[in-house]
């Protein structure tokens, strides 16, 4: 075996690398209160509200904050009451599912539900994914933002008990999602 060193380093793992990787994208947790949650982690971690989606934005599904720190997003996100559910809504994430963040949030409190990382191709890693054993949660979707014509992909597919494995992809280059 030959060091080459960090700048020469080229991760090639056959057994494992079944599409390409970049860095981690967010972690977002559920929560009841999502104003109070994020207003909470930005003071006790130093964290600053970069993005959001709510109903100031249109957003009728769930109020979601993105905190900033660094390279490091936390989204912090609640679903709304069940009872005022708008048909014609349209979320950001199109697979948030009121129903299920519900049930989430009453059966562990704050806690994270998904892990977010950056790809080459969501459709490509989601499919590989399943392909390779892994439970489809939510097949790819597109946002597309109306302002730029931007778009971002994003999949998921299940990590460990509650919490899934999120793929996001695009060239989106806004500050989370289109929409937020």
């Amino acid at each position: 075996m030959k060091l080459v060193g960090y700048e020469n380093f080229v991760r090639h793992n056959p057994k494992s690398d079944r599409f390409a990787m970049h860095k981690f994208h967010h972690v977002e947790f559920y929560t009841q209160d999502a104003t109070n949650v994020s207003k909470r982690f930005g003071w006790a971690a130093g964290l600053k509200l970069v993005s959001k989606s709510d109903q100031s934005t249109g957003n009728h599904a769930y109020a979601s904050y993105v905190m900033q720190s660094g390279e490091l997003q936390i989204v912090i996100t609640a679903p709304y009451s069940r009872q005022q559910q708008k048909t014609d809504n349209i979320a950001p994430n199109q697979g948030f599912d009121n129903a299920y963040a519900h049930e989430f949030c009453a059966k562990h409190g704050l806690a994270v539900r998904a892990m977010a990382i950056s790809v080459d191709d969501a459709t490509v890693a989601y499919e590989t994914a399943v392909k390779n054993g892994a439970v489809g949660v939510t097949s790819p979707k597109t946002s597309t933002d109306a302002a730029t014509g931007e778009f971002q992909v994003l999949s998921e597919v299940k990590l460990y008990g509650d919490v899934v494995l999120r793929f996001i992809s695009g060239n989106y280059t806004g500050r989370f999602l289109p929409g937020y």
